[in-house]
């Protein structure tokens, strides 16, 4: 199962798993269907290639629950990932949320020292925490390092978690400013997963560690469904992904405590490198085509921002997984 743990596919509030927890394509009349089978069975765990596509081995609830963007676990190389270009999609099934942490800080390095003391394997009991990813780029507001830690966690511990990165209420944030570690914007997202591109719904994506992903927020100006995903989901969008070498996708909408507010737009893109991810994320930041036309025609509003990220860690408890599991079973 450690080899297949993935990106805890949080949160679809029609299981009862608990009460809480770019954009990259022209608009198009006609709407891709989602694909019906939300699991997906291989002969090995490791999993095979089936008419191109990858496809995993392990039922998704148990091990999705580690994912972060967070993130899931079958093993599998990026050429073969990669050998065939992502399309269509298929609904998260629900039970987790996550989070998307960031800020800058002078030496990641000696941010990370501070954070494996204070965070442990997965935080404080009470947030029950399944998965943590750490994420490492280039400081965009000082001339330090840009970080970001996803948090996978059941969609009940929300309320929990969000009043703890408060950084208002909190003074442990201040006290952080103060100590050096954190600088640049505090930035907070809580996130309800709602489709994965690449990976199947039950399953999420396979460990990140040595990978990269990039994260995009943005006001959505327009339905998220059937408008948004089916512009997000199409032959454009596909071509798009495909040349800036996205592995998959996870489109959510924010929950409460998130700094863009609530029901807006997250998106998270795979990438087999660093410097595949920096490319889309530029492209975005700098609205090159398409996106220059998907924010002139109020697809997307204010404030949009897209950051890139090389994956140091990604760690999964499997224990607790199993647990939260059997238990709602």
């Amino acid at each position: 199962m450690l080899a297949q743990a993935r990106i805890v596919s949080d949160s679809n509030r029609n299981r009862n798993y608990g009460s809480a927890p770019k954009l990259a394509s022209r608009l198009q009349a006609r709407v891709p269907q989602p694909r019906v089978n939300t699991r997906r069975v291989t002969r090995a765990a490791l999993g095979k290639e089936t008419e191109g596509a990858k496809e995993w081995a392990v039922d998704r609830r148990t091990l999705m629950a580690a994912g972060t963007l967070a993130v899931t676990m079958p093993i599998v190389t990026e050429r073969s990932a990669a050998n065939a270009m992502v399309t269509g999609y298929e609904k998260d099934v629900g039970g987790f949320s996550f989070a998307v942490l960031q800020h800058e800080t002078p030496k990641f390095n000696d941010w990370y020292k501070v954070f494996n003391e204070k965070w442990g394997k997965q935080g404080p009991p009470d947030f029950g925490v399944v998965r943590t990813l750490v994420g490492k780029g280039k400081g965009v507001e000082t001339d330090g390092d840009s970080l970001c830690v996803v948090i996978v966690f059941p969609n009940d511990k929300l309320s929990t978690i969000a009043p703890f990165y408060d950084q208002k209420k909190n003074p442990l944030w201040a006290e952080a400013r103060e100590a050096g570690w954190l600088t640049g914007t505090f930035h907070q997202s809580y996130v309800e997963p709602k489709i994965w591109r690449g990976y199947p719904g039950d399953e999420g994506p396979p460990p990140l560690k040595g990978k990269a992903f990039g994260v995009y927020s943005a006001k959505l100006g327009i339905p998220l469904d059937p408008d948004f995903i089916g512009s997000f989901t199409s032959p454009d969008s596909d071509k798009l992904h495909d040349a800036n070498g996205v592995l998959g996708s996870v489109v959510g909408t924010t929950l409460k405590g998130s700094d863009i507010g609530t029901k807006d737009l997250s998106v998270t893109h795979f990438h087999g490198s660093y410097k595949k991810a920096c490319g889309l994320v530029d492209q975005f930041n700098s609205r090159s085509p398409p996106f220059d036309g998907i924010v002139a025609a109020g697809v997307l509003k204010e404030p949009i921002e897209g950051m890139a990220y090389e994956v140091v860690a990604d760690t999964i408890d499997l224990d607790a997984i199993q647990k939260i599991m059997a238990a709602s079973a």
